[in-house]
């Protein structure tokens, strides 16, 4: 699925068919553990012109790596015909680290809605996987989004649990995902 959820364009879609300018401009610093890199980007369409900016930064440190970022990509931004992510201002925090037969990640989002019309809130994940033996690991992930705008009604959580197994007749894996929503009933699926 797409993060963050994009919010119904304003004019019709045959618009966006029309003539389009854009232009992308990118730097980036490389250290021996670090980098940070920029990139701006403009779009000049029917359905209206856009600015945005990106910067992220990435940090190893030794066996996790760290990755921080702010955006603000303006309403209406595109890539010629194609609609990127807009009308969201915010910043990141990831983590991942990995060591021997345990690997775990998170991250944590802010984001808010430029025009009020979209998603405005908190977004988490996590995951982690144990490899007990060369041919059996297990491990889980839960991620939450939390709405305070209140525009998107989007508030959800999610949880999965997996076993991974190899063996003779080949790779299999056991999961069990669950997922509820403010707006939605609960949903669960158990996979073979």
């Amino acid at each position: 699925s797409r993060w963050p959820p994009r919010r119904p364009r304003r004019r019709a879609a045959s618009s966006r068919c029309a003539r389009t300018t854009a232009a992308v401009f990118g730097a980036r610093w490389t250290g021996p553990r670090d980098q940070v890199s920029l990139q701006l980007q403009a779009s000049d369409a029917v359905d209206g012109s856009a600015a945005g900016a990106w910067m992220d930064a990435r940090s190893q440190r030794g066996r996790a790596t760290h990755r921080a970022g702010v955006f603000n990509l303006g309403d209406d931004l595109a890539w010629g015909i194609w609609p990127i992510n807009n009308d969201v201002r915010g910043a990141y925090y990831r983590i991942d680290y990995n060591r021997a037969r345990w690997s775990w990640n998170g991250g944590l989002d802010r984001i808010a809605s430029l025009s009020g019309n979209g998603f405005d809130g908190w977004y988490g994940t996590g995951a982690l996987r144990y490899q007990y033996s060369s041919s059996l690991s297990y491990g889980g992930s839960v991620s939450a989004r939390d709405d305070v705008g209140g525009a998107a009604n989007a508030s959800a959580r999610a949880f999965q649990l997996f076993t991974d197994l190899r063996s003779r007749a080949g790779q299999t894996r056991v999961q069990y995902d669950h997922a509820t929503a403010d707006a939605t009933a609960d949903s669960w699926e158990l996979t073979l």
